[in-house]
């Protein structure tokens, strides 16, 4: 089942996690939620267009940001993972519009990856300018891919495509 991975404003965890589980049971029966540390992990069958559409529709207050994870792999060196992404977003459909990295030091150099990936993205044909925002960031120990679905109109505003 996908995970989906959403931060909110501090002291409102709860509520915005009860109001995530509330917007999606009627569309998902077996939806489950918890709260992990500072995030709110839901699992949902909800594929992510669908779940983008419900976020539009139902705004969630105290919400900032939401991603939708596509895969976790263990810490890869830059080559290895700039191969493995392009393979992760064409099973699932997805072209990018941008790539954000960010990655702990002990991991790797952010900006040695961002390289690597923006040039296997742009080999493979799936940049577009109408496509998602994809986060590559370091989550327990894992290296985790996620289309971002969500995120408040100040940091969308310095996300826009150039």
């Amino acid at each position: 089942m996908p995970l989906v991975v959403a931060t909110a404003e501090r002291g409102h965890e709860r509520a915005v996690l009860r109001d995530l589980l509330d917007a999606l049971f009627p569309y998902d029966h077996d939806v489950k939620g918890t709260l992990c540390g500072w995030n709110i992990c839901i699992e949902t069958s909800l594929h992510l267009e669908d779940l983008r559409k419900l976020l539009h529709t139902f705004p969630i207050r105290n919400l900032i940001a939401v991603r939708y994870v596509l895969a976790a792999f263990d810490p890869l060196p830059a080559g290895e993972l700039a191969r493995e992404l392009p393979r992760v977003l064409a099973d699932s459909g997805l072209k990018v519009r941008k790539i954000r990295v960010r990655l702990s030091s002990r991991i790797g150099w952010s900006q040695e990856y961002f390289t690597a990936i923006k040039k296997a993205l742009l080999d493979e044909g799936l940049v577009d300018e109408k496509g998602w925002l994809i986060a590559v960031e370091e989550r327990d120990s894992k290296v985790t891919v996620s289309a971002l679905l969500q995120l408040r109109k100040r940091e969308l505003s310095r996300s826009a495509p150039p």
